[in-house]
């Protein structure tokens, strides 16, 4: 709202313009003159919370419709000033009696500010509507005062009227809060969170919703007014309440991911043991909930903050870190809070198909997350093609309105967005015959019920020396692991046994085990299982088939199995590149066969390679052939098309296997990049070699013949099964049409592509 000091700008401004001051004296000579006076509301509140650029674009925007509306006939306006989000307009106006025109200019302002009001909010510019207050005063021909004192009168007049209708508003406003808050007159919303390995729901959000058609509807409207009154505790603990009341009675192993604002914590009348308190009286343990923090606001101290983190995670409750990407100090906060969830802000997922900075952001978010044994929540997913690209780069879980929109209740995961999640999984868990799962390695365990006494698990053990552990289950859900070592070192404590010899397990166990599906791979877990604490780096890990246990694992187990798989795969793969080589390239071939779907095959030839060899040595050879190969595995990448294959049949020879729709265009973006790049392992010499005789150079080929070539090039061979039985498709057929289009290829001058295709059967 302008304060005097805008009004002594303004008239600073009207009296060192001769010209606007003699406009105003003239025309008001003639008629009265009508002052509108227009103000965004809350608009200190926008730049602190969206900050300065996105409240320059509103004023910018502002602007332009006044300019807009001045140049109409709308109210006569004469002229017009800007002051901040401050707007003064003058109208031209018809003598009448003095209540008629106040009401006729009262009736334009309100026109004219929902007309603006209107048109900045279909720019959507903030998430929720912009409004404008506005006050309205009129200069009369037949005034005594100076102009200068006119227009003082009349521009505070108009700035009181809306200053009135602002305080009013705000005290009706917070009644209306108090209300809410007394009543507790507030619901839970909640949105699915789906695991993208299953498509299944893992949990819900719960998200508040005040009361319907109101003011305080909109969840940011009524955190945002409990945050400016310092009732956010009280309304948080309001919202908290609904959630549980409403989650009450689901399945037990569903997670509630309950908001919480970082300030929260550290209010005065936060009371810790109340959460704890209420999930008891519904039949709820903490091992329900995930607290996500959010980060509206950049969280000054770090240390309290987590000592109160690690007061809910002692009691089984998890952390989550929201909007990762989009708050104050994201990776700060990730760092000293180690949460357990990252949710990744919808900024980053929202075409994320189409944009490879944010496919190798959440890429690298994924590969951190895995080493620090946490879970990557993509949020706001709301096309196949954003799902598609989050399950191939291996984000765990996913949430958005694709998946499930909020909603009074608890839905189910889209049919459509279910089917989707299960075709791209497969890929992950199933597209090589080398990878060694969980479930390959996995034994029985023996598994007691929660309530089971801490004496009845001390005699099994006693029994059975050997066995270093059993998992604690509800049902045939596991929810906790024992280690023998240990329970026993909690029981050797003085009072030990007496504390909990006639305990239920559950207090003694693990309440975060590893648990991991059968199909995750052995390399994912060693991974995660090595990036636990120290204290429980040697613990089992819990299989699980579809939710349910199916064993455990050991450590041992895993590392033995790691071992092998890599002499394994070091015996398939090319020592040079690292990419598979021909065992592994028949089994993809025989599999894409098996699927019966179009696919294409790329083989990929280097021309007068040996020339270079020969040229260069072996040294500068070996660079240029992984040159090649980390070409056609970003080609892959660039591509955007899932199950993709590349190999290394040997020297200069490779081969891709793609399910691209276009697999041309994929050749000539891939001898595009290699005749540009290739000429970074010229030496200069040979550069200027080239250079001053077009393009073309004098090289020996395999026969000891001088020829004349465009310097090292690359034949491509594109080989398209398409549109048939692929049953009639074979090794041998593939290999016979390829050996005939590979050598097409090699009798062409430079780098090219000659495309062919197998002939099969309908």
């Amino acid at each position: 709202m302008a304060d005097r000091l805008s009004f002594l700008m303004f008239l600073s401004d009207s009296l060192n313009n001769m010209k606007f001051a003699e406009q105003i004296s003239k025309e008001l000579k003639r008629h009265p003159i009508g002052l509108i006076y227009l103000d965004i509301k809350h608009f200190g509140e926008i730049e602190r919370k969206y900050g300065h650029k996105v409240c320059d674009r509103i004023l910018r925007a502002l602007k332009q419709l006044i300019v807009e509306a001045s140049k109409s006939d709308k109210g006569e306006i004469l002229v017009y000033k800007i002051l901040g989000d401050d707007v003064f307009l003058f109208v031209r106006m018809k003598q009448d009696e003095a209540k008629i025109m106040k009401a006729g200019l009262r009736d334009v302002s309100q026109e004219l500010r929902i007309e603006l009001q209107n048109k900045l909010n279909q720019l959507k510019v903030l998430p929720e509507d912009i409004e404008l207050y506005s006050g309205t005063s009129i200069l009369n021909q037949n005034s005594k005062r100076s102009i200068d004192n006119l227009l003082y009168h009349a521009i505070k007049e108009a700035i009181f009227e809306a200053k009135s209708e602002a305080d009013t508003e705000y005290t009706l406003l917070r009644a209306e809060f108090r209300e809410i808050l007394e009543r507790k007159n507030i619901t839970a919303h909640y949105q699915p969170i789906v695991s993208l390995s299953t498509g299944e729901a893992y949990g819900y959000e719960a998200l508040t919703r005040g009361p319907k058609d109101s003011y305080f509807a909109a969840p940011t409207r009524l955190f945002d007014f409990a945050e400016k009154e310092e009732q956010l505790y009280a309304l948080e603990s309001i919202a908290r309440e609904r959630a549980i009341i409403s989650f009450a009675g689901n399945d037990p192993f569903l997670k509630l991911f309950l908001n919480m604002n970082a300030n929260v914590i550290l209010d005065p009348q936060f009371t810790p043991g109340q959460t704890l308190k209420l999930l008891k009286k519904f039949n709820l343990t903490p091992q329900n909930v995930v607290f996500e923090i959010t980060e509206r606001q950049s969280i000054d101290d770090f240390s309290t903050f987590t000592k109160v983190l690690e007061y809910y995670r002692k009691q089984g409750y998890r952390i989550a870190i929201d909007d990762a990407g989009a708050g104050y100090s994201s990776l700060q906060a990730i760092a000293e809070l180690r949460p357990d969830y990252i949710k990744i802000d919808r900024s980053i997922i929202s075409d994320i198909d189409r944009d490879k900075i944010k496919e190798i952001l959440l890429d690298t978010l994924i590969d951190f997350a895995r080493k620090i044994n946490c879970h990557i929540i993509a949020e706001g997913i709301e096309t196949n093609e954003e799902l598609t690209k989050v399950i191939r780069l291996g984000a765990h879980f996913g949430q958005g309105y694709l998946l499930g929109r909020p909603g009074a209740g608890f839905a189910g995961v889209s049919d459509q967005a279910v089917e989707l999640i299960k075709k791209h999984r497969a890929p992950d868990l199933t597209s090589s015959t080398n990878t060694m799962t969980v479930g390959d390695i996995v034994r029985p365990i023996r598994m007691f019920e929660e309530q089971t006494l801490v004496s009845e698990v001390v005699e099994y053990f006693n029994k059975l020396p050997n066995e270093s552990g059993v998992v604690i289950v509800r049902g045939k859900k596991p929810v906790g692991l024992v280690m023998r070592e240990k329970l026993f070192q909690s029981l050797a404590s003085q009072y030990g046994v007496p504390l909990y010899w006639k305990r239920s397990i559950q207090k003694l166990m693990d309440g975060y085990p590893l648990v991991l599906e059968e199909s995750v791979p052995v390399e994912t877990a060693s991974r995660l299982a090595m990036a636990r604490d120290q204290q429980r780096i040697y613990d089992y890990v819990i299989a699980t088939r579809e939710g349910e246990i199916s064993g455990v694992v050991s450590i041992q187990s895993i590392l033995d199995t790691m071992t092998d798989v890599k002499i394994e795969l070091a015996k398939e793969s090319n020592p040079l590149t690292g990419l598979p080589g021909n065992r592994r390239v028949e089994r993809e071939l025989a599999r894409r066969i098996g699927q019966n779907k179009p696919f294409s095959i790329i083989y990929a030839d280097l021309d007068y390679f040996k020339w270079f060899n020969d040229q260069y040595g072996f040294q500068r050879g070996d660079r240029v052939i992984r040159f090649l190969a980390e070409l056609l595995q970003a080609a892959t990448a660039i591509a955007n098309v899932e199950d993709e294959f590349v190999g290394h049949i040997g020297g200069d020879d490779f081969i891709m296997i793609t399910s691209h729709p276009n697999p041309s265009e994929l050749c000539e973006h891939i001898i595009g990049q290699f005749d540009k790049e290739i000429r970074n392992y010229y030496d200069q010499q040979l550069l200027e070699a080239l250079d001053s005789g077009g393009g073309w150079l004098s090289v020996t080929n395999r026969q000891g013949e001088v020829v004349p070539a465009k310097g090292v090039c690359l034949s491509l061979a594109l080989l398209e099964c398409l549109g048939g039985d692929m049953s009639c498709l074979s090794l041998e057929v593939i290999s016979k049409r390829a050996g005939e289009l590979k050598k097409l290829a090699k009798e062409r001058v430079g780098s090219v592509y000659v495309k062919g295709s197998c002939q099969l059967q309908r």
